[in-house]
């Protein structure tokens, strides 16, 4: 009787101890997790408030983008020109708000006076003033070049009055044309001895696809009661943009280049046109260095039809007969920063338990506690009240009940 109890008690500890160890091995099971991360969201926006179109071959009577913000028939309409073998090209603004008619906008400036908008005659122009012994003020503007070209224009106008300096006082303007902290240009004006002038700059030399900045530099050097001001207006940077070489029996082309300013982290766009008469048409992107063809199309004529811009375009079309484009409406979507959201997806074949989330760069980390149950295919939403700085690298860990999990990226 005893022997037959210690074997009935040796099997029940057996069993016993034999689904303890199936549970630990259960528990230790790696769960397969995936980590997803969003900070971004899409939102439409007015095409006016984004975008700048230039015909760069061909005619149009209106290149205003608010005719592109709605669908209702008012159009931006470039009649094709005649090229022969080829087109001439077409001469483009570099700057933005060169008349400083919207203020100050698309400009970067400093100094330890006082930049403000003043009227010349009436019209607005960029003002700075500096009372004291001496100061360094700037003006400048950062615009993308996205060919080659052998010949910039440059012409501004500037006013400027100096008190109280005395025979050593130093009052001077430079003018400079930088890539990559490299000045490719520049030239210097003494403001004591020219006080006031329209000046104009054909720069010729080859300038190279790349991010350039136009600066105006201010160099002020008196006593202590000195006052200096300063003026700018009508600012103007050209470049004759080189054609493509139009393809064989091309007799009518027309280029339009189609422009979006760097607001959030990307701008596209759908472009809703239609010809007149049957024409090739190519939409070139540009990539950073080049324009890349995306799309290429036989048009028909009196149908409206789409095309999808990624970022800054090229549209190029021709034909051996006269036609007439019409673009009506540019549908444009911009993707905005928001805050972060890390998605947990289950995709094992055993349940997930999950305890919490962080998310952190180099100098700043954020934590998220919540305990959930994943099935196989289900996922957790875990909230981050902050929003992630583009280029910045992050990451963002997962902790399991059987490991941590990690995914390192850049917005």
């Amino acid at each position: 009787m005893f022997i037959v109890l210690v074997v009935r008690s040796l099997y029940i500890y057996g069993e016993l101890a034999g689904k303890l160890i199936s549970a630990v091995e259960t528990k230790g099971t790696s769960s397969e997790v995936s980590i997803q991360v969003s900070y971004s969201k899409l939102e439409p926006v007015a095409a006016s408030t984004v975008t700048t179109v230039e015909v760069l071959q061909g005619y149009s009577p209106s290149t205003d983008p608010a005719l592109l913000d709605s669908q209702d028939g008012k159009c931006i309409q470039v009649e094709a020109e005649s090229t022969g073998a080829e087109g001439e090209g077409g001469e483009i603004q570099l700057i933005k708000n060169g008349n400083f008619s919207e203020g100050l906008t698309h400009w970067n400036y400093g100094g330890n006076g006082n930049w403000d908008i003043t009227y010349l005659n009436g019209n607005p122009a960029a003002y700075y003033s500096f009372s004291g012994a001496s100061d360094f003020a700037y003006i400048g503007q950062a615009f993308t070049l996205d060919f080659t070209t052998t010949s910039i224009t440059l012409s501004f106008r500037y006013t400027s009055n100096a008190k109280g300096v005395g025979k050593k006082g130093l009052f001077n303007l430079t003018v400079a044309l930088v890539k990559n902290s490299n000045v490719i240009w520049s030239d210097s004006i003494d403001l004591l001895s020219v006080p006031e002038n329209s000046s104009s700059y054909e720069i010729s030399k080859q300038f190279n696809p790349g991010e350039y900045v136009l600066w105006f530099n201010i160099t002020m050097a008196g006593g202590k009661k000195s006052t200096f001001e300063f003026t700018l207006d009508n600012v103007s940077l050209t470049a004759q943009v080189p054609a493509p070489t139009a393809p064989p029996g091309a007799a009518y082309t027309a280029l339009i280049k189609i422009s979006f300013t760097q607001v959030g982290l990307s701008v596209n766009g759908t472009l809703v046109l239609r010809f007149d008469d049957t024409a090739n048409l190519k939409v070139f992107t540009w990539t950073g260095d080049r324009w890349r063809l995306a799309e290429e199309d036989i048009v028909l004529p009196g149908q409206w039809f789409s095309i999808t811009l990624s970022g800054d375009s090229l549209l190029q079309a021709y034909s051996s007969r006269p036609f007439l484009v019409e673009l009506d409406y540019l549908a444009v979507t911009v993707e905005f920063l928001s805050n972060a959201t890390v998605i947990v997806t289950n995709e094992g074949e055993e349940k997930a338990e999950i305890y919490a989330a962080w998310l952190r760069n180099s100098t700043w980390e954020a934590r998220v506690a919540r305990y959930a149950v994943l099935f196989p295919d289900e996922s957790l939403t875990l909230q981050f009240n902050t929003t992630l700085t583009p280029g910045c690298e992050y990451e963002t860990r997962v902790v399991s009940a059987t490991r941590v999990f990690s995914l390192i990226f850049k917005p």
